[in-house]
């Protein structure tokens, strides 16, 4: 059991030291010019936005794997399930932006968020400076969530963590501000002007469910609409009072 944990929490290291020097990378390279501005606006900021991400990456989340490692993944399954996959990423995307929309109406948690959008010109690595309880709130429980659901095989959910991690350094990247996919799924430029606005975007990072939800309420509205001319027609019809 002693190894399994010390296994686990190597996994959970592993994940998070990529994605620390993945950000990095481009904290110093793409995105070099954005991230000496933010230096020299607040050192401070930054250099506490830094320490959120290796309390965050390489203390919280392994310790996280730990348990989702040990008792939530089914060894039974060998490969890459393709459906476990879907599943694991669709399921953090729909808990992050409910956990997300919470956190820009509830006093509370409110107060958890504030740290993040301190970051309001953001680079990669400002994408894991988040307070330690948004961390476990938003960021690491969807995943705990969809390994209970789904009991993936620790491959599938590896990838899945992994392919959550990279689309959120991107969003939070200046240099692929200008990219632009379907509406259905977040942009860079959508997520960065969340961190300007406070409004906009609670989505992330791929599924752009304020988009769904928008297009629900006109759909919903147009069959209102047609369901009342229809009544309407009838009472003319049938002469109803």
């Amino acid at each position: 059991m002693i190894m399994n944990i010390i296994y686990s929490f190597s996994q959970g290291l592993q994940l998070g030291a990529t994605t620390i020097i993945i950000s990095n990378v481009l904290d110093n390279t793409v995105s070099s010019k954005e991230t000496i501005a933010q230096m020299k606006k607040d050192e401070n900021l930054y250099t506490n936005g830094l320490q959120a991400n290796y309390i965050n990456l390489l203390l919280i989340g392994p310790i996280y794997y730990i348990v989702v490692y040990n008792w939530l993944t089914n060894p039974d399954k060998e490969g890459f399930y393709p459906m476990d996959y879907v599943g694991i990423v669709f399921i953090h995307n729909l808990l992050y932006f409910t956990a997300h929309f919470l956190m820009h109406t509830v006093p509370y948690l409110k107060d958890i968020h504030n740290f993040h959008h301190k970051f309001q010109d953001v680079i990669p690595s400002n994408g894991n400076a988040v307070s330690v309880l948004e961390f476990n709130f938003a960021y690491v429980i969807p995943f705990v969530i969809g390994a209970l659901l789904l009991k993936p095989n620790n491959l599938t959910f590896k990838l899945g963590v992994s392919t959550i991690s990279i689309l959120n350094t991107m969003i939070h990247t200046p240099a692929f501000k200008n990219l632009r996919y379907v509406s259905m799924i977040v942009t860079p430029y959508d997520h960065m002007m969340h961190h300007q606005t406070r409004t906009h975007t609670y989505s992330a990072p791929l599924l752009n469910f304020d988009y769904f939800m928008k297009e629900l309420y006109v759909t919903l509205g147009y069959w209102k609409q047609i369901v009342i001319l229809k009544y309407e027609h009838f009472k003319k019809s049938h002469h109803v009072d």
